[in-house]
């Protein structure tokens, strides 16, 4: 008995379903890869051998020059760290607007005031993205440690490993994070896998 043929409109609908299955379980992949191969290495505290380079990612800062919530807490889980490790150099990345807001100035500004030196802070004012900020270190060479909430960090050190670089990540403590920023973080971490660099 042989089989009724399917109309060319219902194969063009199966072909147009699966190739959008398809689509959709290779975002979900790339997405699971990612945050799986990052949050390897992610550290309540700081603890093992020093780094090269302790790494603050920015976030908003208010008006007034101060940091907001989600910063507040990456800037002092970094504080932390840059007792426990004395002698990593300290960079902080962020967006910069000529002629008033700077997120890598307010962030080294409150790294002043609770006494960090001067001479270990270095500022990257063109750290827009997590991808640029890891490029902005330059060559591998030695160990990172990134600090910034659970969430943003896989994604950041699978950037930092795919770059080179020996990476753990401090987590801070978690803050802002709703239905917006954790669609985000989905849509960037697929982008990030099939763009690495």
């Amino acid at each position: 008995m042989t089989r009724p043929s399917l109309h060319p409109g219902a194969i063009r609908r199966r072909s147009s379903f699966a190739a959008i299955v398809v689509v959709l379980l290779s975002m979900a992949g790339a997405d699971l890869f990612v945050y799986a191969s990052g949050r390897r290495g992610i550290l309540a505290s700081p603890e093992g051998t020093p780094p090269v380079w302790i790494v603050v990612p920015g976030a908003s800062v208010r008006r007034d020059g101060t940091p907001s919530p989600v910063l507040r807490e990456r800037m002092l889980k970094a504080l932390e760290a840059t007792r426990a490790w004395p002698h990593a150099r300290l960079l902080l990345s962020g967006t910069f607007i000529p002629g008033g807001y700077s997120e890598p100035d307010a962030m080294r500004s409150w790294m002043l005031s609770h006494k960090v030196n001067s001479d270990r802070i270095v500022l990257d004012r063109s750290g827009t993205d997590t991808r640029s900020t890891i490029r902005h270190l330059g060559p591998p060479s030695g160990s990172v440690v990134l600090v910034s909430q659970s969430w943003h960090l896989p994604r950041a050190l699978w950037s930092a490993r795919a770059a080179g670089w020996d990476a753990r990540g401090l987590a801070a403590k978690q803050t802002g994070w709703g239905l917006r920023l954790r669609l985000r973080e989905h849509v960037v971490r697929i982008l990030y896998f099939f763009s690495p660099t």
